[in-house]
């Protein structure tokens, strides 16, 4: 209800302020994103070593995607606004995870870029350390950095998505500070930009030749 209604509504209210004719709606809507309930998963505590099977509730894992809707409102210039919900066949609700909700549609719609805004400057070589932020990686080193352990907390699943997503298709995905003012403009209109940008090989190639 927070997703679907609040959140929705403000994000919504803030679009229409500038000007643009924003729809909300939801991965519920025209069957948009189908979703089975995440079985009990067996995962290990780091700090006491014990496993436990864990029960995560109304947590979707998504089956497939239906773009349609959202093509629909595209072509007519509406904005929508897609709250990370989907169903299974019976009409059970499930939240799902909005990165990966992002990273599905970006492919399906066969987009040019996907961009996550976060809290943090981008991905970083060390954590701890701001000014260590890296500016381009290719696909493959990036899952390199995730296997080697050097990405840590919520920017593993922001990482593994847009890794998901340039193989699926998607040109350029990026990570961007949402709190820093103008990095949208900064990293789509720069040369060095101000955040992360991740690219397939081939896409790297192209990058660097421009």
């Amino acid at each position: 209800m927070v997703f679907g209604g609040q959140i929705n509504i403000d994000i919504l209210s803030a679009l229409r302020r500038h000007g643009l004719q924003p729809v909300g709606v939801s991965g519920v809507d025209g069957d948009l994103i189908e979703a089975q309930r995440r079985p009990l998963t067996e995962m290990k505590d780091p700090e006491t070593g014990a496993t436990e099977h864990v029960d995560f509730g109304h947590v979707g894992d998504i089956e497939r995607v239906n773009t349609r809707i959202l093509r629909t409102l595209l072509e007519k210039q509406y904005v929508p606004v897609l709250a990370s919900l989907g169903a299974d066949r019976k009409g059970n609700v499930f939240n799902i995870n909005a990165d990966t909700v992002a990273s599905r549609i970006a492919v399906d719609l066969g987009a040019d870029k996907l961009i996550l805004l976060t809290a943090a400057p981008g991905l970083l070589r060390n954590a701890d350390d701001p000014d260590s932020l890296i500016s381009h990686i290719s696909a493959h080193a990036a899952e390199a950095l995730l296997g080697g352990g050097g990405v840590r907390g919520g920017m593993v699943p922001k990482l593994t998505t847009l890794i998901e997503a340039v193989r699926g298709g998607v040109a350029r995905g990026h990570i961007l500070d949402g709190t820093t003012p103008h990095s949208l403009l900064l990293e789509l209109f720069t040369k060095d930009g101000t955040g992360t940008m991740v690219t397939t090989r081939d896409e790297e190639r192209r990058y660097l030749d421009e």
